[in-house]
């Protein structure tokens, strides 16, 4: 699983991780928008997941989660950062989620048949 380094993380998410377990690559991240959404993100590289969890008040709102994760990166458009999540699901299918902190939180997840 391909990562960015934990000074590109940190400066993407504008904070150390809340949780960590090194020896395993396990980080969490928390993120929060000015509307008083939280998100947490992790990964774990040696199983190779990704979840990220949306709360509001402290009370969730979604959870996305997936496995079999081929690589997370920083990417740029016009309106901003956000980290690209790609998942090796095999031949038929290709599954991406998108995740931005800035101005607001958002997550897209799809996964498209071919």
């Amino acid at each position: 699983m391909i990562t960015p380094d934990s000074i590109d993380l940190l400066a993407f998410l504008e904070s150390e991780p809340v949780e960590r377990r090194s020896e395993d690559g396990y980080f969490c991240y928390r993120a929060r928008d000015q509307r008083g959404v939280d998100a947490f993100f992790s990964f774990h590289a040696v199983e190779q997941s990704i979840q990220i969890r949306l709360q509001l008040d402290g009370k969730d709102l979604a959870t996305y989660c997936e496995e079999l994760t081929s690589e997370i990166s920083i990417k740029s458009d016009e309106t901003g950062d956000y980290l690209q999540c790609l998942f090796a699901l095999g031949n038929a299918a290709r599954s991406q989620a998108t995740f931005r902190i800035s101005p607001e939180i958002q997550v897209h997840w799809h996964t498209l048949e071919i």
